[in-house]
C-alpha cells in the first residue's frame, strides 16, 4: 500500500543540516520496510501558526509503500524523533477511474418547461413595492428631514 508522509524540520537546522534529518527519516522508513517511491523537498516555509516557538520549517514530502503493521512502529519511532516538529502519514488516494475516462455529467431538465411570455407574465413586484402602492405612496416623492425628525419624535412619544 501507498502512502504519503509530510514532515516538517524546525528552522534553526542548516541547509546542510537538514540532509541529516532526511537520512534518519529515511532510515527510520527503510529499517520497517518500506520502500522510498519519491522524495520531494518543498524548501522553507512560513507555518500558519508558531510551533514550539518557531515561525518557519523546512518541509518534506515523502511517498514510499510499506505494509499496514509497519505504520504504527514509524509512527512511534517519529513520535519520538527530536528532529521535526509535525509530521502527518496518510494512504496515497489512487485517482478516481472517472477522472481519468471523458465522461459527460447528466444534466436534469426540468419536467414542465414554460415559454418566455408566461413567465415574464409571472413575475411580481417584491412585497415592499406592493405595499407602497396600496399606501398611495409613490417612490419619486421625497420626504423631508424635518418631517421624519417630527415623525419620530411622535413616535417616540407614543411609546413612552
Amino acid at each position: 500500500m501507498n502512502y504519503e508522509i509530510l514532515y516538517i524540520v524546525p528552522n534553526k537546522y542548516s541547509e546542510t543540516e537538514i540532509k541529516a534529518v532526511d537520512e534518519k527519516i529515511d532510515s527510520i522508513l527503510t529499517d520497517n520496510k518500506a520502500a522510498i517511491i519519491k522524495t520531494d523537498h518543498w524548501g522553507k516555509k512560513k507555518l500558519a501558526y508558531p510551533i514550539k516557538h518557531y515561525d518557519y520549517g523546512y518541509y518534506t514530502l515523502i511517498i514510499f509503500s510499506a505494509a499496514e503493521s509497519a505504520i504504527a512502529k514509524i509512527t512511534e519511532k517519529l513520535n519520538l524523533n527530536q528532529d521535526i516538529i509535525r509530521f502527518q502519514i496518510v494512504k496515497e488516494i489512487k485517482k478516481s477511474p472517472i477522472i481519468k475516462g471523458k465522461k459527460k455529467i447528466k444534466t436534469i431538465k426540468p419536467s414542465v418547461l414554460v415559454k418566455k411570455e408566461e413567465s415574464e407574465a409571472k413575475i411580481e413586484k417584491p412585497k415592499e413595492i406592493k405595499k407602497e402602492e396600496e399606501k398611495g405612496i409613490k417612490k419619486e416623492e421625497k420626504i423631508k428631514i424635518d418631517d421624519l425628525d417630527k415623525k419620530l419624535d411622535e413616535l417616540l412619544e407614543e411609546t413612552m
